[in-house]
């Protein structure tokens, strides 16, 4: 029984409904203890709708997730499997593959997972990479890639702002790079070689194409050649132009040019 409070209000605290009640009548009890007529009432739990799907947005080229927090969960499975987001070590996804976040449910306030937002992540190598056999250095590659020169046996994470540049001749692999939760991504392979272009062959000089070119006269010691700009030789020099060393390469193989 149910006393009576301020106001002429009976008041039903949620302890009094048991789990599963799914209908209740209610009667009142005169001085007399006669009742009134018992009125049915329907019991029907509503739970908080749904949040909204997460304001996230992806940036495909570092393959992360911009604004995800620990709040969410996401999946690379189609929704068959759900991960907590982690902001201290946030997830990457390389190669293609398509991400559904949204925010985890709380079951201790009975809100379910919220709505779901997807995006989908493209093997950036695959579709954009590509590599300059005149300047030695890839485009469009990223911070998300790693390279190789040893036939994949040893991998080295690409630097934006100092891009490796791979003199002479050799095969370069590139890929994007794995992470915890999923392998890298499909190796794409490139070929570099000792080529010497120059822009102009004079009856007395060489006019150089590019900006990473040396010579040698006589099999004296090499000189950087200057970009652009007319090198003049003598009747009879014998020059030798090849690629500069860059870094952990060697130099190219040069290219005779008699005057």
């Amino acid at each position: 029984m149910v006393e009576k409070a301020a106001g002429h209000q009976y008041m039903l605290t949620e302890a009094a409904i048991p789990d599963g009640l799914w209908g209740m009548g209610i009667r009142g009890i005169r001085g007399d203890q006669s009742t009134t007529e018992a009125l049915f009432v329907r019991i029907q739990d509503t739970l908080p709708e749904k949040p909204a799907a997460p304001n996230v947005t992806q940036d495909d080229k570092r393959n992360i997730l911009i604004g995800a927090d620990h709040t969410m969960e996401f999946s690379i499975d189609g929704g068959a499997n759900w991960s907590a987001y982690d902001e201290q070590e946030p997830p990457v996804f390389p190669g293609a593959v398509s991400v559904y976040i949204r925010y985890q449910a709380d079951p201790a306030n009975q809100v379910p997972a919220g709505k779901t937002n997807i995006f989908t992540f493209v093997d950036n190598v695959y579709l954009f990479v590509g590599a300059s056999d005149h300047s030695n250095t890839f485009s469009d590659a990223t911070s998300a890639m790693e390279w190789s020169t040893d036939g994949g046996s040893s991998w080295t994470a690409y630097d934006e702002q100092n891009p490796p540049e791979f003199p002479g001749d050799m095969t370069v692999l590139i890929r994007e790079c794995g992470s915890s939760i999923l392998p890298p991504g499909d190796v794409q392979t490139f070929e570099f070689t000792s080529t010497i272009r120059m822009q102009f062959e004079g009856n007395d000089y060489l006019s150089n194409s590019s900006h990473n070119y040396e010579y040698s006269v006589n099999d004296g010691l090499y000189v950087h050649m200057p970009f652009d700009e007319q090198v003049f030789f003598k009747p009879g020099d014998n020059v030798k132009v090849r690629e500069e060393a860059r870094g952990i390469f060697s130099a190219g193989q040069p290219r005779i040019f008699l005057f």
